[in-house]
Order: structure tokens, then C-alpha cells, then sequence
């Protein structure tokens, strides 16, 4: 369903973009252990209760800061209810969040967040609807379908037509009633996800979604029928169901034909790869005859069929299933990732449904709610949502969106003027203890729910923004690692990249740089992402000796497997010639590399020409013409299947 998308060219960006641009807000951070319960900083303690009113005093003390914002909350739920302004009720709950954000314990008083987020994206959901049907359904929903318009109201984000949004939770529930109560996780999936077009371009095909009343009505009727079921699955995974573009019909036979199977990669290889186009040109069978799934399993097809096919097999059976896309630079590929979860663990498996040719190539996929690019290491962390309880998860969301608020409010768009002497903007109102404040409310969040990416996100990107100090930078690396490093550490390694990156002294960088190396030294594809960036340090430190042994060690142990193989393949060279040397000089150790590889098991095209055997072979071969060596180059360039 592609919809416009955000670049995630490097981490920090997404984290500064993420944080100066908050509609709602959202916030989470290091969980130092998830056993435990997190207590706010000694240096961060609430200054006063929040009050049940922005701008008023607590009455006595019993006037607690959940207490207070409870009451304020209901009497604003109140207030929606009996059709007041929406926008005037939303705009004081946020006011009150902001306060909640700067003066509360996001620990102890975490349900008064809670209470205030829950009203405040409520009261959005109506704030935006100008069709009065539309309101007084969705009114109607708050009285008789609660769990519904709770999880919906929780759910969405700022990238939503909100508008959209709730006219199709209105119309959902004027056909399903009470039924919508009953499956208001779904509910609220198909609601965030077809508030725009939902359709996929699948090479010359492009397939849109059914009626997304019919989709409802399919997954609901089947619920019995699906193996890991629907009413405990978060509605962030079920978006990665209802997302499906196959119709209604060819997800009854696709759950017909393949219920109870939960291995989707094999679904991947039941289809034939047509060659024929590939190699020709000519028409697909599949797509002269339509692209449905009966016609992908009898016709065959590409890459991005196979992976079509596999992933709504799986979402017919209610199985989060995505097709995941990279690109090499010489052609694009798509496989199929799916969710496999047993109650005690749970991760998206992104290899058992790709060609082992395409291992070393680096997958993105596109948030079905959102249009954003999500990497591979961040769809790999939405799975351990599932082993959080929806409680625990709305309450990490309403925190999130304090602590988004409070860094909106501290990192505004025109204050970034001034810099310091390392050329940061200068934020006049972030202080070491707003700092310490958002970072406490991202911890509660992250500590609540582990899974949250923009949990995370909030507290590096307030760290690398307000300058923490060692100590804050060295307990939230150390909580990324421990709380995230054994089952999500892909992910883990992307937030401590922009951790590490953020210490300005290139002595203290190196190590870390080596202490996060130490600790995921075992993962070879994460252990040359380190490595990677820590050549990166080098050459910006113009040390080009020490960038050439962090490359070198890249390509002598994992040229045939790791994704950042190829690059260093390229820095390599880059090296040679900004240094004022012969291309050729790179020679010895590419073919090395090179001869460590693994030739594709099909020398088609359709393979081989992203595999690290051709990418890496291409560059030696570019070595090999500049030291002269023309029988050599001449020798790779007939293996590689190209011109000399």
C-alpha cells in the first residue's frame, strides 16, 4: 500500500525529524530491566501534583496528580459525550499532558497519563469529524463499544486522516454493533489502515484492497479459524493483516487451502519462478490472466508475486506477513517476512522466505498505517509487542505522547538558531533537567513496553539533542544492550549507533565503539555494522590506516554473508584513491574476499547479481583492469557472466 515515505537514510535524522515534529505525542526509552519497575532519576523529582485543571491548584491534598487528572479526564469524556467542543476539550488535555510531563512521576502517577492521553485522542477523534452523523455514531461508540473506541483512540498517530479514520469507525459500527466490542483490536486496525487507498504495485500489477466492511466481516467470521487467533493480537500487528489487497474470495480459499499453517516461507517457494519474462520480456501468465492468488500458484511468477503470494496466504490466516523489498545497485528483489510467535517469544522471521542468494541484502518494508520505510531491525523489534499486555502498551503510548509533547515544546523548529563551539543548535530551554525529564519518561515507557520503537527513539534522540552527560549516555547504551541486545538486537545496534555517534570525543567513540563490538562480537552481520561505523570515525578523523583494518576485517571474516561486505569493498577503494593511490592496490585483498564468496546456486541474472559473489567480483574486477592485470579481469568477468 504505498503511500508517501520519510527517508531512513541514517538514524539520527529520523530521530531529530521524529522529535520536532509531533502532532500527538509520543515518547519511550531504555528499560533498565523489564522485571523490575522503573523509579524516576533522584535528580528528577515531581515539583507538585499535576491539577485536574490547566492553570488550577489542587484543592487539598488528596488531590493526587492521578486522582486529579482522572477526574479531569472524566468530566472531559463527559463533556465529549454531551457534544461540547471538541477541539476546546482536546487542546486543555494537552495543556494538561504537557504539565503532567513536566511535573509527575511517570512511574507512580503513570495512570494520570494515562488518563489524560486516553481523553485527549478521544476528543481528536471527534475534534475532526465535521459530518454530525459521523459524531454521534462515534458518541454512540463510546457508550456501548468502549474496548473498541478505546483501542482505536489509542491507536492512532499523527500520520492518520483522523477525519477518515472516524468516519469508517463510524460506519463499522452502525454494521457491526456490538460485535465491533468483541473484536476491537481489528476494528481499530482496519480503521488506521484504510483511512486512505490501501493497494499494492506489485511490478506492472497493481491490486487494491476490498471493502473494508467485507474485511471485517471475513476475519471476524474466521476468528475461530486462525491460528494465532485475533482478540490478544496488538492492533500494531494486526495493521500487517488487514493490510492484505487480496480480495475477500481469494482469502477464503487461500484460508481454505492452507489453514493452520503457519510457515509462510515455504509458501514462498511453492510458486515458480517465471524465467521466461525474466529472460525475455514476455508477458507474465499471471499477469495476462490477473493477478490473483489461485492464478500466482498456478501461473507462476517474479520475485515480488512469490512474495505477494506468501504474504496474504499468511494474512488470510490472520498471520502479520509483510513483503520486504532492498535493492542492490543493480536490481531490486522482494521476499516475504512473517510473524512466528508461541506465547513466550516472539520475532518476524525474514529468511525462510528469500533466496539465500539475497541473505546479505538489507530489507525494508512500508508501515501499513503510517507510509513510512521501516527497516528490517525495526519490524524485527514490533514483534516483542506481542509479548506485552495491552495495558502495559497503552499506558507505554500515553506516556510516549507526554514525553513527544514536552520535547516538542523544548525543541521548537525556530529556536534551532544558535550553536555551540561543536556547531549544536543551542536550545535555550532544554536544560540538564528537562533532559532528565524526558529521559525518566521515556524510561517508564520503555520499561512498560519494550517493544515500542518510539519509546527508544524519544530518549536517544532527547540525549543526542539536550548533550546528556556521560552517565545518562552510558546507563541508557548500557539498558539498549541489555534490555534489547539478545532477541531485538539488530534494532538495539541501530539506537546505539546514534548513542555512540553523539560522543564528540573520538577517544571515548573508539571505545565504545569496541565495547559494543565485545558485546555482540558473536553476530557477524551486526559485529560488521560496528565495525563499519567505526571506520566511518576514522576516516572522518582522517585515519585512513585504521578505517582500512576495520574494512579489511570485514571482508576476511564475513565477505560471503554480512550486508556492509560489499561497502567495504567500496571504502576500500574510495580510500585508495582519495589517498592518492592505485585502485589496482585493492586487488589482492578483493580477490580474497572475492574468492571467499559463494557463487549463487543460479547463475540467472534473476540472482546472481546480488549476491556479494557478483557485487564483490565487480569490484575486484574494477582493481584488477587499473593494476593491468587484463587475463585476470578478463578471467572474473567470464565467471561473472559480464563483458571484460
Amino acid at each position: 500500500m504505498p503511500r508517501s515515505t520519510n527517508s531512513l537514510a541514517t538514524l539520527a535524522l529520523v530521530l531529530a525529524a521524529q522529535l520536532i515534529a509531533p502532532a500527538v505525542s509520543w515518547s519511550q526509552s531504555p528499560a533498565t530491566d523489564t522485571r523490575r519497575t522503573a523509579r524516576p532519576a533522584p535528580n528528577s523529582p515531581a515539583k507538585k501534583p499535576a491539577a485536574a485543571k490547566p492553570g488550577a491548584k489542587p484543592s487539598s491534598k488528596s488531590d493526587t496528580p492521578s486522582a486529579a487528572a482522572k477526574k479531569f479526564a472524566a468530566d472531559s469524556m463527559a463533556s465529549l459525550l454531551n457534544g461540547e467542543d471538541a477541539k476546546e476539550i482536546e487542546n486543555k488535555l494537552d495543556a494538561e499532558l504537557v504539565r503532567l510531563a513536566e511535573e509527575a512521576d511517570p512511574v507512580a502517577d503513570v495512570e494520570a497519563f494515562y488518563a489524560i492521553a486516553n481523553a485527549s485522542r478521544s476528543a481528536a477523534l471527534l475534534s475532526r469529524s465535521s459530518d454530525k452523523v459521523v459524531r454521534e455514531s462515534l458518541i454512540a461508540a463510546f457508550q456501548k463499544a468502549p474496548r473498541f473506541m478505546n483501542e482505536l483512540a489509542m491507536a492512532i498517530s499523527p500520520k492518520d486522516d483522523i477525519e477518515k479514520v472516524a468516519a469508517l469507525a463510524s460506519k463499522l459500527w452502525r454494521v457491526e454493533g456490538a460485535r465491533l466490542d468483541e473484536f476491537a483490536t481489528l476494528g481499530a486496525a482496519i480503521c488506521v489502515v484504510h483511512d486512505r487507498e490501501v493497494f499494492e504495485q506489485a511490478n506492472e500489477n497493481r491490486v487494491t484492497a476490498d471493502d473494508p466492511i467485507k474485511l471485517f466481516a471475513f476475519f471476524a467470521n474466521n476468528a475461530g479459524r486462525l491460528p494465532l487467533g485475533l482478540k490478544n493480537v496488538p492492533v500494531q500487528l494486526l495493521v500487517l493483516v488487514v493490510n492484505t489487497t487480496a480480495k475477500v474470495p481469494e482469502l477464503e480459499w487461500a484460508l481454505n487451502k492452507y489453514r493452520g499453517d503457519r510457515n509462510i516461507g515455504r509458501r514462498f517457494f511453492d510458486i515458480k519462478y517465471d524465467y521466461d519474462h525474466f529472460l525475455t520480456g514476455a508477458p507474465k501468465k499471471v499477469t495476462t490472466n490477473g493477478l490473483t492468488l489461485a492464478n500466482i500458484a498456478q501461473y507462476g511468477g517474479v520475485c515480488i508475486d512469490q512474495a505477494y503470494f506468501a504474504a496474504n496466504v499468511g494474512k488470510a490466516s490472520g498471520i502479520p506477513a509483510v513483503i520486504m523489498t532492498g535493492r542492490s545497485s543493480e536490481v531490486g528483489h522482494a521476499w516475504v517476512a512473517f510473524l512466528i510467535w508461541n506465547g513466550q517469544t516472539a520475532l518476524f522471521d525474514t529468511m525462510a522466505g528469500r533466496y539465500p542468494e539475497y541473505r546479505a541484502v538489507v530489507g525494508y518494508i512500508e508501515d501499513p498505517q503510517t507510509g513510512e520505510r521501516v527497516s528490517e531491525a525495526e519490524l524485527g523489534l514490533r514483534a516483542a509487542l506481542a509479548l506485552t499486555p495491552s495495558d502495559k502498551r497503552q499506558r507505554a503510548t500515553a506516556l510516549e505522547d507526554a514525553g513527544y509533547s514536552l520535547a516538542g515544546k523544548l525543541l521548537p523548529k525556530d529556536e534551532a538558531l544558535a550553536t555551540d563551539a561543536q556547531g549544536k543548535p543551542i536550545h535555550a530551554k532544554l536544560t540538564p533537567e528537562m533532559v532528565q525529564r524526558v529521559l525518566a519518561i521515556a524510561e517508564a515507557a520503555a520499561n512498560l513496553s519494550p517493544g515500542s520503537a518510539a519509546a527508544w527513539r524519544l530518549g536517544v534522540a532527547i540525549g543526542v539533542n539536550g548533550s546528556w552527560s556521560v552517565e545518562q549516555r552510558n546507563r541508557w547504551g548500557e539498558a539498549i544492550l541489555k534490555t534489547l541486545g539478545k532477541s531485538y538486537g539488530s534494532f538495539a545496534v541501530q539506537c546505539l549507533i546514534a548513542v555512540i555517534k553523539s560522543t564528540d570525543d573520538l577517544e571515548e567513540q573508539n571505545k565504545m565503539w569496541n565495547w559494543l563490538f565485545q558485546a555482540i562480537a558473536h553476530n557477524g552481520d551486526l559485529a560488521s555494522i560496528v565495525r563499519f561505523n567505526q571506520a566511518e570515525m576514522f576516516e572522518e578523523d582522517h585515519n585512513p590506516g585504521k578505517a582500512w583494518e576495520c574494512y579489511d576485517w570485514i571482508l576476511k571474516l564475513y565477505a560471503d554473508t554480512s550486508p556492509m561486505a560489499v561497502g567495504a569493498a567500496q571504502r576500500l577503494l574510495i580510500l585508495l584513491k582519495d589517498n592518492g593511490k592505485s585502485l589496482g592496490e585493492g586487488a589482492k585483498i578483493l580477490g580474497s574476499a572475492w574468492s571467499r564468496t559463494t557463487p549463487p546456486s543460479s547463475l540467472n541474472p534473476a540472482f546472481a547479481s546480488q549476491s556479494n559473489w557478483f557485487r564483490i567480483g565487480k569490484l575486484y574486477r574494477v582493481a584488477l583492469q587499473d593494476a593491468g592485470q587484463t587475463d585476470e579481469a578478463a578471467r572474473v568477468s567470464a565467471k561473472l557472466g559480464i563483458k571484460p
